[in-house]
C-alpha cells in the first residue's frame, strides 16, 4: 500500500467484492476507506474531494458494518443503513470487515478531437524540410533517409476532465491516429480548486496515474496507425518513442503532471511555480509542456490564441473555451488581455443529470421561448423530455447550476470587454467556441439563455479542440525550427476575475436570463 507508514496495530484488513472478483487490502484504522481506495487507485466514483456531497462512493458492508453518521443517515433509508450501506468517504470501521462496491457509475461523455478549419495541413516546401533537426534520438532515420518510416510526435491535451491525444507525422502533419478518454485524476475532485487541494497530499499518486494514463495511451496511438490502411506499417518502437510528446493543459494539470508544488495555485497572489515552456523526459520519451499564461490562463488557452492565429490578427477577436473552467482572451496583434470564470462542471458532458451541457442549454431556451421557464429560472415542476433514447428531467436544481455558471461566464466577457477599452461588444470581429461545449452549443441557444451577448450572433464559430490543434502545431514548429507564427506569452495578460470591483453586481445582473428576444 503506498502512502506513510503505518503498524500493523492500527490495520486492519477490508475483503472487497466487486462483481465476481474479490480482493483484500489492508486499512488504516483511523482513515476512511475512500482515502485508502484513493491510496490504492480504486476511488472510482467519488467526486467531491471526500465532503460526502455527491453521494457515488456508496458501499454495502457485508460484515464488520460501523455506525452510521450524520451524513449518511441523511442519503440512505433506515433499511437501507439496516443493510450495510454506507458512504465510503465516511466510514472508519475498527474490525476486520467485508465489503460490497456500490459506485454509481458516470453517463458516458462527448470528448471533442475535432478541430476547426485553422490547422495547416498541407506538406512543407523544400525550405522547410531543410530545417528538420539532424539530431534526434529514438527514431530511425528521417523521412528523406528511409521515407518507409516517417517521423512522428504526438500532441497531448490533458483537460481536468478529459484527456485527448494525437499521432502526428512530422513533415506533413497528417493525423495517424487519436485516443481520448477520461482523465483518471477525476476521483480526487472534479473541479480544478479540488484537483490543487488534493495535490498537497495526493500529488504524487495523482502525477502516476496521468503518467501511466499518457503512456498507455502513446501505446494505443501507435496501435490505431498501424490499423489504418492509408498508413505506413511502422515499426513498434517508433509508436512507444514518438519524436517528441507537445503537452497543453490548464496551469494546474501542468503542475501535477510534472509534479510541482500547487499550494501557490489555491490561494492568493495565486503565484505559480512555472509558466514558461518546459522540457522534460518521460519514460525515456522527449516532453515539451506549452507556455501557461497566469494561475488562472493555462497551456490550453495559450494553444488556442496560436491555433487561432490571434496574434497575428488584425481584427478583434474573442476565443472562449468553456469547460470546468470558463477561460477567454480577448484581441489582437497589439494586445490580448484574458481572463478565467469558475464555470464548475456544469457546462462538462454528462454533468446535468445525463445530459450535456450543449444540449442543457437547448432546452432551456426551448423551454424559456415556450414559458415554462421565468426569467427568474423558475419553474413550477420538473419537465420531462426525451434526450438520446431516455427520459431526462429538466429540474430547478439543473437550471441553476446553469444559471451559476453562465453568469459567471457572461460576467467575465462583459469585464474583459471593459478592461480591453472596447465600449461595447459589437467592436468584436469574430468568436472562437473552442472545447467540446462549444463544439456542440448552438449560436441561439446561447443567445436565448444569455450566455453570449445577442450582438454576438453572427460572429461566432466552433473551432472544436483548439488546446490540441495548438500543441500539434507548436509541437510541430518546435521540431522543425519555424518561428513564423510562433507563440508569444509575455504579451498576453491575465487577471483575476473574483477580484474585479464590479465582478458580483455585474454576476448577479445576468443571473437571469434574457427576456423574450429582446438584445441584452
Amino acid at each position: 500500500m503506498t502512502g506513510s507508514v503505518t503498524s500493523l496495530s492500527e490495520t486492519i484488513t477490508i475483503t472487497i467484492k466487486d462483481g465476481q472478483a474479490v480482493q483484500k487490502i489492508l486499512h488504516d484504522k483511523e482513515r476512511s476507506i475512500l482515502e485508502t481506495f484513493t491510496r490504492n487507485g480504486m476511488a472510482q466514483g467519488s467526486f467531491c474531494k471526500g465532503l460526502s456531497l455527491c453521494g457515488r462512493c456508496r458501499i454495502r458492508f457485508l460484515k464488520g458494518a460501523p455506525l452510521p453518521g450524520t451524513e449518511e443517515r441523511k442519503l440512505f433509508e433506515p433499511a437501507e443503513l439496516r443493510e450495510g450501506y454506507r458512504l465510503a468517504c465516511r466510514a472508519k470501521p475498527k474490525q476486520d470487515c467485508t465489503i460490497e462496491l456500490c459506485f454509481e457509475n458516470e453517463p458516458d461523455m462527448q470528448i471533442v478531437a475535432e478541430t476547426g478549419n485553422h490547422v495547416e495541413r498541407k506538406a512543407l516546401s523544400i525550405t522547410d524540410l531543410k530545417s528538420v533537426r539532424a539530431d534526434q534520438g529514438n527514431i530511425i532515420g528521417s523521412a528523406a533517409e528511409n521515407p518507409a518510416h516517417p517521423r512522428v510526435f504526438a500532441a497531448v491535451d490533458i483537460g481536468t476532465t478529459t484527456v485527448v491525444m494525437q499521432l502526428a507525422d512530422v513533415l506533413t502533419g497528417e493525423v495517424l491516429a487519436t485516443e481520448k478518454f477520461l482523465n483518471p485524476q477525476r476521483r480526487y475532485g472534479l473541479d480544478v480548486l479540488s484537483r490543487i487541494q488534493a495535490a498537497i497530499e495526493y500529488g504524487e499518486e495523482m502525477r502516476d496515474c496521468i503518467l501511466q494514463a499518457v503512456l498507455q495511451g502513446i501505446k494505443k496511438l501507435g496501435t490505431g496507425s498501424r490499423n489504418r490502411k492509408e498508413a505506413v506499417q511502422l515499426e513498434t518502437e517508433v509508436f512507444q518513442k514518438p519524436e517528441l510528446l507537445c503537452i497543453t493543459g490548464n496551469t494546474a494539470m501542468l503542475h501535477i503532471f510534472v509534479g510541482a508544488d500547487t499550494s501557490g495555485l489555491g490561494k492568493s497572489p495565486f503565484t505559480p511555480v512555472f509558466v514558461n515552456e518546459t522540457e522534460m523526459e518521460m519514460e525515456g520519451i522527449r516532453a515539451l509542456l506549452m507556455p501557461s499564461v497566469s494561475a488562472f490562463i493555462g497551456a490550453d488557452v495559450s494553444a488556442g490564441i496560436l491555433e487561432t492565429k490571434m496574434q497575428q490578427s488584425e481584427q478583434i477577436n474573442l476565443l472562449i473555451d468553456l469547460g470546468t473552467n470558463g477561460e477567454m482572451a480577448l484581441g489582437n496583434r497589439k494586445k490580448i488581455l484574458s481572463c478565467a470564470a469558475a464555470a464548475g462542471p456544469a457546462f462538462e458532458g454528462g454533468a446535468a443529470g445525463g445530459i450535456y451541457g450543449a444540449d442543457m442549454l437547448a432546452a432551456i431556451a426551448g423551454l424559456l421561448d415556450a414559458g415554462v421557464i421565468e426569467e427568474s429560472g423558475y419553474m413550477e415542476k420538473p419537465e420531462s423530455c426525451l434526450y438520446q433514447g431516455k427520459q431526462i428531467e429538466i429540474t430547478l436544481e439543473k437550471v441553476r447550476q446553469i444559471q451559476l455558471a453562465k453568469a459567471a461566464v457572461r460576467a467575465g466577457i462583459e469585464l474583459l470587454i471593459k478592461k480591453y477599452g472596447l465600449a461595447s461588444c459589437e467592436q468584436i470581429d469574430s468568436v472562437y467556441l473552442a472545447g467540446g461545449f462549444g463544439f456542440f452549443l448552438s449560436d441561439y441557444a446561447a443567445v436565448r439563455t444569455g450566455l453570449l451577448p445577442e450582438k454576438l450572433k453572427g460572429k461566432i464559430s466552433a473551432v472544436g479542440n483548439s488546446a490540441l490543434a495548438g500543441a500539434l502545431r507548436y509541437g510541430r514548429d518546435f521540431l522543425l525550427h519555424r518561428g513564423a507564427d510562433a507563440l508569444d506569452t509575455s504579451k498576453i495578460e491575465s487577471f483575476n476575475l473574483a477580484e474585479e470591483k464590479e465582478f458580483q453586481e455585474t454576476y448577479i445582473r445576468y443571473m437571469d436570463f434574457p427576456a423574450g428576444n429582446r438584445e441584452r
